[in-house]
């Protein structure tokens, strides 16, 4: 089978070479079903890029990455764009990150019978036309956006909640495919060895809400604290140097800035607890990731699917005060931790593996799976 995934930018090509450092959920996500489709043997392209100058076609991780993502600066990128596909010819055109280019890849798509154009949303925000692009964009893009979602012909959400948030603006056939979380290669975290007692991973930009962190940690001065991520484009310098100085006067905190894959894995392996302020999400990878090395979450607000409370994989506070409260007692509360941890890990192994990704595709894309009984056995152990 052939695919052609469609991501704007450099992130996930950064993240195929596994030299990225910025936080991106979407596009960690297209690179990590790209790279278990290329090890199954399908035949995978990557579109990506931006307004830069032309970047000549390369293969990274069995991917053939072709640089012709169109731009707005660039109107002759659009035919360029179109003949990319053509060249992809792809049986399944697979977008996640939102982009005002959908709609571009949705007339493609039904004007091309033989491909299939799949969509999944993201962040939960992503599923409203109206509420995806800032207010500068928002009578441009909206419009173009809105389109695309109902030209694509699957819809892949993250989650049932996210499927009723989209169901409103679509057209197409609604899935649920969980998010993918690679091989997990770390040992489990044991509380009594760690030396962070919260830690906050994400970029840093205003939806994420760094502050509220921060407030948490000034109340518990007597807990230690991290803060992993670099500091978005779309953060002006004076908050950002505002940020950076308070984070510098707190003596419990440690700003650590933006790391890679392996040195988060690191840190989280350290900590006792991750902390989510977001004020929206879809769901995010930092949260799969800390599970999966039996670190409990404590979220402001965020609860994918209602997985935190169902499987008692951390607590959702709601409210500031109670978010301070939570995170001391699961920082305090040994058992619970690690019971929250445990039970964490078993929820990851079991929901965010390749079979259980590769279940949800076969629902309305038979062909995933490998005519190769045992390259498929082989290949699903290597990326789950």
């Amino acid at each position: 089978m052939k695919w052609c995934f469609i991501a704007p930018g450099y992130k996930t090509v950064d993240i195929l070479h596994d030299n990225s450092n910025e936080f991106g959920g979407g596009e960690s996500q297209v690179a990590y079903l790209a790279t278990g489709l290329a090890k199954l043997g399908h035949q995978v392209d990557l579109i990506y890029g931006d307004d830069r100058a032309n970047v000549a076609p390369r293969v990274i991780a069995g991917i053939r990455c072709l640089h012709a993502f169109p731009s707005w600066k660039r109107p002759e990128s659009l035919p360029a764009f179109w003949a990319a596909l053509n060249e992809s010819a792809a049986d399944l055109i697979y977008a996640r990150v939102p982009n005002v280019f959908l709609w571009l890849t949705g007339i493609f798509s039904k004007s091309h019978p033989s491909s299939t154009l799949v969509f999944a949303p993201g962040g939960d925000r992503n599923c409203n036309p109206w509420q995806a692009f800032t207010p500068r964009n928002k009578w441009l893009h909206t419009p173009l956006y809105a389109l695309g979602l109902q030209l694509v012909d699957i819809i892949a959400a993250q989650h049932d909640a996210q499927a009723d948030l989209i169901r409103p603006y679509v057209r197409g056939k609604l899935i649920v495919v969980p998010n993918l979380m690679p091989t997990i290669t770390w040992k489990a975290r044991k509380f009594e060895e760690t030396d962070i007692d919260a830690i906050w991973i994400a970029g840093i930009r205003p939806v994420k809400q760094l502050p509220v962190f921060l407030d948490v940690a000034e109340k518990l001065p007597d807990l230690q604290f991290a803060v992993v991520g670099g500091f978005a484009a779309s953060v002006d310098q004076e908050s950002r140097r505002d940020l950076e100085n308070r984070m510098a006067r707190m003596s419990n905190l440690r700003f650590l800035g933006p790391q890679p894959r392996e040195k988060v894995f690191q840190l989280l392996i350290r900590s006792k607890i991750l902390v989510n302020t977001s004020v929206w999400e879809g769901f995010p990878n930092t949260m799969l990731e800390a599970w999966s090395v039996n670190v409990p979450v404590v979220s402001l607000k965020i609860d994918p699917g209602g997985v935190i409370q169902q499987e008692t994989i951390g607590l959702v506070s709601g409210t500031i005060p109670q978010l301070i409260h939570d995170v001391e007692q699961l920082v305090q509360t040994r058992q619970l931790n690690c019971e929250m941890g445990k039970k964490g890990r078993e929820y990851v192994d079991k929901t965010h593996n390749w079979e259980a990704v590769r279940r949800a595709l076969e629902q309305v894309m038979p062909g995933v799976q490998p005519q190769d009984d045992r390259l498929a056995a082989e290949e699903s152990h290597a990326v789950t």
